[in-house]
């Protein structure tokens, strides 16, 4: 179980990334979303993110509670929940393409780093609950920054 708990709350290792893990993990899931926009027929694209986003929360909390008793408080390598909120952040966009990835990524990175209220109350809660509510409150905020962005400045 250990090794899945690792796999999962690193992302398959982009955790350990020597700095800024956050921003690398945010990367690599930013990465899958361009690869499901080429492979997920554009009906079902909102849908898919939606379940990868509620599936890998599931997964997330346990694994960030392991990931907590490993490294510590919310640790560095913990980026399961950069994979979780970026998700959101980037969900409603059907299917977004590069440019609206891009901007999604700046937007989460802003909201994540910012810990906007509630995002810092939310860290506080132990284990992975504290790790993956942040990041959804962070990629809400992005979904909520790209859904005007999409009806008012992009064609």
């Amino acid at each position: 179980m250990n090794a899945i708990h690792h796999v999962i709350g690193t992302f398959f290792g982009t955790g350990h990334a020597p700095f800024a893990s956050g921003t690398v993990g945010s990367a690599a899931i930013a990465v899958v979303v361009f690869g499901l926009t080429l492979v997920v027929p554009p009906e079902w694209y909102l849908a898919t993110c939606a379940a990868l986003a509620l599936f890998y929360f599931v997964l997330g909390v346990p694994a960030g509670t392991w990931c907590e008793r490993r490294w510590g408080k919310d640790p560095s390598q913990c980026v399961a929940d950069e994979v979780v909120g970026f998700l959101i952040g980037v969900a409603w966009w059907t299917p977004p393409d590069w440019r609206a990835i891009v901007a999604a990524f700046f937007l989460f990175r802003l909201f994540d780093v910012g810990k906007v209220y509630p995002a810092n109350r939310l860290e506080r809660l132990r284990g992975g609950w504290g790790i993956m509510l942040d990041d959804v409150v962070a990629g809400l905020y992005t979904l909520a920054a790209m859904v005007p962005i999409r009806v008012f400045l992009w064609p």
